[in-house]
């Protein structure tokens, strides 16, 4: 059985070969081509040629040799702010400016996650946290700690105030969907699978399959909600993990300090295999 990995685009080496007013046309904040903040996802880089040999950099300096990386630059931040806009409770975007609404969810918050996709691999009824409404961080129930392990080290992450930083993943309908028609729901189903992972790429206007991972901070002061986008979450910590033998559940407020995303795309051709991956 194969594979296709995701990997970061950031370590590809490309070679320009269109200038950078040709290529990618969405070179703007919007994907419409507008110089301001929108909601909607960017899901292709048409018109993008590469070749290999070029490695991408930051030099901002000279935009007409960087043209590749340029253009996957504009198309994370604008995944990053479409994903970020506020939402209604269905998780559509809202029509306000994307921050007329602080109080309001975000759209990827009306995504799935793991836990909820994947049989058994969630909450139990005798959770805790089993009907919290709002954010539930319990990936440590079945992870142990190593879902607090820094990727490349042997240690978690850790704050100023001595808490562990804590992880959320959401997936899109999409890739939901190429689950479940593949039959990949479940260990069974993935051992008796013979292709080769494929999922769906964006093109036109669909939205290729899309994940995030999100990093969260437990806030204690106050004082400093202001500096991050917040939200009531309930911290499950399991038995496994607790001085007292038994789940604990703790109410907090948490704020965001770090997102992954990645995206199947379509163009250019070569990267139809793997994923963009962006992290802020």
């Amino acid at each position: 059985m194969k594979s296709k990995y995701a990997i970061a685009l950031s370590l590809i080496a490309l070679t320009p070969v269109l200038t950078y007013a040709d290529a990618y046309k969405q070179n703007a904040l919007c994907v419409s081509g507008e110089s301001k903040l929108c909601s909607t996802m960017p899901v292709d880089l048409p018109d993008l040629t590469v070749a290999q040999g070029y490695a991408p950099n930051t030099n901002s300096t000279t935009p007409s040799s960087n043209v590749a990386q340029d253009n996957f630059d504009w198309f994370s931040w604008q995944m990053f702010i479409a994903l970020n806009w506020p939402a209604d409770s269905q998780g559509q975007p809202l029509p306000n400016p994307i921050g007329s609404k602080p109080e309001a969810p975000r759209v990827w918050q009306s995504w799935s996650s793991p836990n909820q996709v994947f049989p058994g691999n969630g909450l139990n009824t005798s959770s805790c946290a089993a009907g919290k409404k709002g954010l539930v961080l319990f990936r440590n129930t079945k992870f142990s700690t190593h879902s607090f392990i820094e990727p490349f080290t042997k240690w978690p992450l850790i704050d100023q105030a001595g808490n562990y930083v804590v992880y959320d993943i959401r997936m899109n309908t999409i890739e939901i969907t190429y689950l479940q028609n593949n039959n990949l729901l479940t260990k069974a189903g993935q051992q008796q699978f013979t292709g080769t992972y494929d999922f769906p790429t964006g093109i036109n206007s669909t939205q290729g399959a899309t994940e995030i991972k999100t990093a969260w901070r437990i806030l204690t002061d106050s004082s400093s909600f202001a500096n991050y986008y917040t939200t009531p979450a309930t911290i499950v910590v399991s038995k496994d993990n607790s001085v007292t033998g038994q789940e604990m559940c703790l109410d907090v407020t948490v704020g965001l300090v770090g997102m992954h995303i990645m995206q199947k795309i379509t163009n250019p051709g070569q990267f139809s295999d793997f994923w963009v991956w962006a992290t802020f």
